[in-house]
């Protein structure tokens, strides 16, 4: 009977630490975060929301005083995100449509429009992370995450509204030299560099601080 207990007492502690980081991480993200929002005609929104789904079209928001505001993803030109305690982590959003690569009609078509974290930023493009759904951890740290472990990179210019798909985390290489070029090729010296592997691969932030395209 004690050898019997001393195999049963830690299956049942493996089954309640693992409930206890299910529901950890269900609380984080289901809790509300801290959001400053930026509407498409410049005003500021500030209140309590949690982590938007990639397809949501609306986001509830109360605010300090009580409010509780539906916005349309659509009205919403970005939103940022933060736990009260960690202000120093902040993530920020946008919702938008992109483009993918189509490999058997050989052709890009439009993906509808999705909420999609920045990766990194520049003065003329911006990356942002797509996955299926997104996590944040008890201090604010925000994770991409995707059933097939797949987590699409999504391009866009300056002054573009949609983006465009040019990377992708289990096949990089392939979207890197091809489909993210081809985006860039307005500027021959960031092509060069991508081109002659002097960027590391899938190192956006410095292609995002080195892209300067050719004015029109």
């Amino acid at each position: 009977m004690k050898q019997l207990s001393k195999l049963i007492l830690p299956a049942i502690l493996c089954v309640f630490l693992q409930s206890c980081s299910i529901v950890s991480t269900i609380y984080h993200n289901t809790d509300k975060k801290q959001t400053r929002i930026v509407l498409n005609d410049g005003s500021e929104i500030e209140g309590k929301t949690v982590l938007p789904k990639t397809t949501q079209k609306k986001v509830r928001v109360v605010t300090p005083d009580g409010q509780k505001l539906k916005l349309l993803s659509t009205d919403i030109a970005t939103m940022c995100l933060y736990k009260e305690k960690y202000p120093e982590n902040q993530c920020f959003f946008q919702y938008m449509p992109f483009e993918m690569w189509r490999n058997k009609k050989k052709e890009w078509y439009t993906v509808g429009s999705r909420w999609m974290p920045v990766e990194a930023v520049g003065d003329n493009i911006a990356v942002y992370t797509l996955g299926d759904w997104y996590q944040m951890s008890a201090k604010g740290d925000l994770s991409v995450v995707s059933r097939g472990g797949s987590i699409l990179y999504i391009a866009r210019k300056a002054g573009d509204n949609s983006g465009k798909c040019v990377g992708n985390f289990m096949n990089k290489s392939r979207f890197y030299k091809n489909d993210l070029m081809e985006y860039l090729s307005d500027d021959a010296n960031i092509c060069r560099l991508i081109e002659n592997e002097d960027i590391e691969n899938g190192d956006f932030q410095t292609i995002v601080e080195e892209y300067e395209p050719v004015k029109q």
